[in-house]
């Protein structure tokens, strides 16, 4: 999450009776490095995992697209998170 007008990454779990719920969520300049980010999820119903980014806007408050979001390596487990960032 890089860039001078970075907006958010958030993780949704997405079920089919109740309304989206945000599992981790980041914002803002994180710098060009990588970061490990982990939640755990418990759930007894089928879910989706919905990885969601949106551009933030700039100086002039105008939506701006000068900033980068990558994720890479997205593994599940079915034990719980050790690190929870």
């Amino acid at each position: 999450m890089h860039g001078s007008s970075i907006g958010t990454l958030e993780i949704y779990l997405k079920k089919t009776t109740l309304p989206n719920e945000v599992v981790w969520s980041l914002s803002g300049e994180q710098g060009d490095a990588w970061f490990l980010g982990s939640a755990t999820i418990a759930s007894t119903e089928q879910f989706q995992v919905v990885f969601e980014g949106t551009v933030g806007f700039n100086a002039d408050l105008l939506l701006s697209f000068e900033s980068d979001i990558a994720i890479d390596d997205v593994t599940t487990e079915r034990d719980s998170c050790m690190i929870v960032l």
